[in-house]
């Protein structure tokens, strides 16, 4: 047995222990990284909320449907943040696991696809900081996996006749409670159904699968709805905040025509709210909510050209600029504590306002002070580069093989990749259409490190078939 062999005997066996080695070291590199910070508040708000009866007046902030109310719900068990974290990375080995286990069952990829998938993921340092921040996206993105490898295995994979509907309304089950986490994708089941619908005949059994799992997806967000509906007088699937991404999306190109910035205090934002309600006003309620996404339809109405533009100036964006690298100054974030410290007591010591504009002062020095750390040699330095670069190289190469994993995996049935570019699919049209952002791409850089080893799998089979095809002819001329 040589080398290489041996090196993927390791980490074939092995790569959820070295995973979960490394998991603690990055916690340890980014424990203090200030990376959505500013939101944590809002999910103790909610906290208080539910524990008053739902009484959205406990909230301070006062935006009682934004976000959603999934991690507030956690906040009860705990909040402290070294077990949030956790949690967090517990959901995200358990969820890699079973991908893994899932896959390799079925022998739904190869064997060297699988083998390089484990070995590039357990050096993907901006996989690991995703799950170190502590925030709700990484226990939605975790249910959501293993959600939808359920999927696939029970609606693809397994005899029609054999369906396990318990498997399929606990896949269900797993969505759901992950869009009370994240309200983003709570379009992407109706999207799974049609594609399965396409793909496959449309008949009684197929119906029941979709019937069960959308049923299942949708019922868990029922809660959220009765409780939007006792605050708004409407009964919502998601947070109020689409408002106020579409609205600052449009200010994604530097030299837009409508003169909007991407930040939250924009001028012309606040001005249009304030010329409306009169006063100053939350863009995450309702109200502000329904008025900015109609403010946002009529500029694109309006002019289309220019949202053409920043449409495609957003896609390239989202193509060159990577996933959320990680933060890895821990003595420099140490300053940042007492505006944290101050958001997670609530009470007589909640003093918003006051560790906000104290949070964005702090950051602003940071950032300058960075530039100049960046001239240091040092570990923490080299592994945000790394993080950094490989983040851009996989949502770079990933996109640009997407085609061509997708036409194989029409041609070989491959239900299970062309699932995984609907993923990526979907979440690159919110970043366009909508809001781009770093953190936004990095809920699907798993699915993108699986579509890039796939590609390369079938460019590498297309070249070595090309070769032995060339020898081939190459031995008959010498023959002759």
């Amino acid at each position: 047995m040589n080398i290489t062999n041996k090196l993927q005997v390791i980490i074939n066996k092995y790569y959820l222990l070295i995973m979960t080695i490394i998991a603690v070291i990055i916690t340890w590199l980014n424990y203090y990284g200030h990376h959505m910070l500013v939101i944590y508040p809002y999910y103790v708000d909610f906290k208080n909320i539910i524990l008053s009866g739902f009484n959205p007046n406990s909230g301070i902030i006062g935006t009682p449907t934004y976000p959603m109310w999934g991690y507030g719900w956690l906040l009860i068990l705990t909040e402290s943040k070294l077990i949030l974290i956790m949690i967090q990375f517990a959901l995200a080995l358990f969820s890699i696991w079973y991908f893994f286990n899932q896959i390799e069952k079925l022998k739904i990829l190869s064997k060297n696809i699988i083998i390089y998938s484990k070995g590039f993921l357990i050096i993907s340092v901006p996989w690991y900081v995703f799950h170190s921040i502590r925030w709700p996206y990484s226990i939605s993105i975790s249910l959501i996996l293993i959600s939808f490898i359920i999927f696939v295995v029970e609606f693809f994979y397994v005899n029609p006749q054999k369906t396990k509907y318990k498997r399929i309304l606990l896949s269900g089950i797993l969505f759901g409670i992950a869009l009370n986490f994240r309200s983003d994708y709570y379009l992407l089941p109706v999207g799974f159904t049609i594609v399965f619908l396409i793909l496959k005949k449309i008949n009684r059994i197929n119906l029941k699968k979709t019937l069960y799992w959308l049923a299942s997806i949708y019922l868990m967000l029922v809660p959220w709805s009765i409780y939007t509906y006792s605050v708004t007088s409407h009964f919502l699937l998601t947070s109020t905040n689409s408002g106020h991404v579409l609205f600052l999306g449009l200010g994604a190109h530097p030299e837009n025509y409508w003169n909007i910035k991407i930040e939250d205090n924009d001028p012309l934002m606040n001005k249009l709210i304030y010329d409306k309600f009169g006063e100053k006003k939350s863009t995450l309620v309702y109200e502000t909510n329904e008025f900015l996404k109609n403010e946002f339809f009529d500029r694109v109405k309006s002019n289309p050209i220019e949202y053409f533009r920043k449409v495609l100036f957003s896609f390239k964006k989202f193509v060159t600029h990577g996933v959320y690298p990680g933060e890895f100054y821990k003595q420099e974030m140490l300053k940042l504590q007492k505006a944290d410290k101050s958001w997670i007591q609530p009470g007589d010591t909640w003093k918003y306002e006051e560790a906000y504009y104290d949070f964005i002062k702090r950051r602003r020095g940071y950032a300058s002070l960075k530039e100049k750390l960046y001239c240091e040699f040092s570990l923490r330095v080299l592994i945000e580069h790394f993080s950094l670069y490989m983040g851009k190289l996989i949502v770079l190469l990933s996109i640009l093989l997407a085609p061509i994993s997708f036409i194989v995996s029409i041609q070989r049935n491959n239900y299970f990749i062309t699932f995984i570019l609907f993923i990526i699919a979907y979440q690159a049209l919110i970043n366009t259409v909508a809001f781009n952002y770093q953190c936004y791409t990095s809920n699907i850089y798993f699915p993108l490190l699986i579509n890039l080893i796939f590609g390369i799998s079938i460019i590498n089979l297309f070249f070595r078939k090309y070769i032995k095809k060339n020898n081939h002819s190459l031995e008959k001329v010498n023959s002759l």
